[in-house]
């Protein structure tokens, strides 16, 4: 028995594996994510990038301010601490239209604060996250309530854990406004 293989077959077979592995991608209905800046469909959904952790929990507007109050969770899973006081370097906010333009945004005038424990007070979490630690965060984001995404719309929340050193890595929940709506009629807000 030969087992040898000729150019045409090393050719004929390179192409079927390469059809093969080109194929199962779309089979399966995966999306290919660049694992740097993962990209999350759904609220309270969470991922990871490096040692950071991140969970968008809700979605709510303040009705007196017209602000949006965005509640996101962080795990800092390092052996330093994670610098959170600078809301308008790590959190960028946008509502994008059915085909994916940006209709608003805002990125700055941002606030943050801690949200309170079981015991009514504020946890040690600001201005840095500990290391090791999880800290769960209200982001405060001047006139989202008038701008708010339609049931067509798409909100982009986007969470940038280290500006200064590595500003093209970042988490992103890209959510549907019919799934905001659906979620806030589940909450009664």
């Amino acid at each position: 028995m030969s087992y040898t293989f000729s150019r045409r077959d090393f050719l004929k077979y390179s192409a079927m594996t390469a059809v093969a592995v080109a194929g199962a991608g779309l089979l399966t209905g995966c999306e290919i994510q660049d694992p740097n800046n993962p990209v999350i469909k759904k609220l309270g959904y969470g991922t990871t990038l490096g040692t950071t952790g991140g969970l968008l929990k809700s979605v709510d507007k303040d009705s007196t301010t017209g602000n949006g109050v965005f509640t996101f969770t962080v795990k800092n899973n390092s052996d330093a601490p994670l610098h959170m006081a600078t809301p308008n370097e790590r959190f960028v906010v946008k509502v994008l239209d059915k085909d994916g333009n940006s209709k608003w945004s805002n990125y700055f005038n941002l606030s943050i604060e801690a949200v309170l424990g079981e015991d009514g007070k504020a946890p040690d979490i600001l201005p840095e996250l500990p290391p090791r630690t999880v800290g769960e965060y209200k982001v405060h984001v001047p006139d989202y309530a008038g701008h708010a995404p339609n049931p067509e719309d798409t909100l982009e929340f986007t969470y940038i854990p280290n500006p200064a050193k590595s500003p093209q890595l970042r988490m992103t929940w890209k959510i549907l406004g019919a799934d905001l709506v659906k979620s806030n009629e589940g909450t009664g807000k």
